[in-house]
């Protein structure tokens, strides 16, 4: 709940920012999307996801469930956390299993990646 505030928050005041300076400077437009993002996830999560999905740009758990091997070995690259778990409390590499991507489960696991049930008996 405090993060979507959070959001909230962030996004009308970059809207805010947006309107103040759209007149005078044209790098302002690079805040407009970003912001809208945030107002997008702070109001239903899920329109953030889809939004980003149009634009090409999955998250990692998104990512897991198409088996888009490039974008998951981008995250991985950039050090993403391979035992990042959704709302669900689905680990990647739960993911990948659960919609039969094994070439993806196999690199999930070779950064370390850990089933929910692996995680839980290590009490983490």
């Amino acid at each position: 709940m405090i993060l979507r505030f959070a959001c909230l928050f962030l996004g009308v005041l970059g809207l805010f920012g947006f309107y103040e300076l759209a007149l005078i400077q044209w790098s302002s437009w690079i805040l407009l999307p970003g912001c809208i993002l945030l107002v997008a996830h702070a109001l239903n999560p899920k329109w953030s996801n889809k939004i980003l999905t149009m634009l090409h740009v999955e998250p990692i758990d998104q990512a897991c469930v198409n088996g888009n091997m490039k974008r998951v070995k981008a995250y991985l690259k950039a050090k993403a956390d391979p035992n990042f778990t959704n709302k669900n409390k689905l680990t990647l590499l739960d993911i990948a299993t659960e919609n039969k991507h094994t070439e993806l489960a196999d690199l999930i696991r070779k950064h370390g990646g850990k089933t929910g049930e692996e995680l839980k008996a290590e009490g983490k």
